[in-house]
């Protein structure tokens, strides 16, 4: 099965100013999470601790002997959302999570805010098509 993975709006920019390396790495990883799915695990992909979401997940490349993190999310239409990344080069580990947490965290809950909005809308068009259907014409 092949699993459907997109990039945040908001990272999309921040991917763009990456180096030609770090997006060709990030990209390859996101081809395997697309063929793997939710059950990518180590070395390739982990468990994002601290975050506010529990299906928070971080892949792991590594670009030019530096060790990237890439934060990502499967939401409830099992649809994998590309959130933030960071490079780990010359930073205190700690302050990239940190910091890596914090933005992928508000972008997943505005992510998830958008579906919901979203079925809300859906499910109340089709509630009213449903009953423009069932009204029995006058004659």
């Amino acid at each position: 099965m092949t699993w459907t993975v997109a990039f945040d709006v908001d990272f999309r920019a921040e991917f763009a100013a990456f180096d030609a390396e770090a997006r060709k790495t990030i990209a390859a990883y996101a081809l395997v999470l697309a063929s793997e799915g939710p059950q990518l695990g180590r070395p390739m992909a982990d468990t994002f601790k601290g975050s506010k979401h529990a299906s928070m997940k971080e892949l792991r490349p590594t670009v030019n002997k530096v060790e990237w993190r890439v934060a990502y999310a499967f939401d409830v239409t099992r649809r994998a959302t590309v959130l933030a990344a960071a490079s780990k080069g010359g930073r205190s580990s700690a302050l990239v999570y940190k910091q890596t947490i914090a933005t992928a965290d508000a972008r997943f809950t505005r992510h998830r805010a958008n579906l919901v909005s979203s079925r809300t809308t859906q499910s109340a068009s089709h509630t009213r098509s449903q009953r423009s259907s069932r009204r029995t014409p006058r004659r």
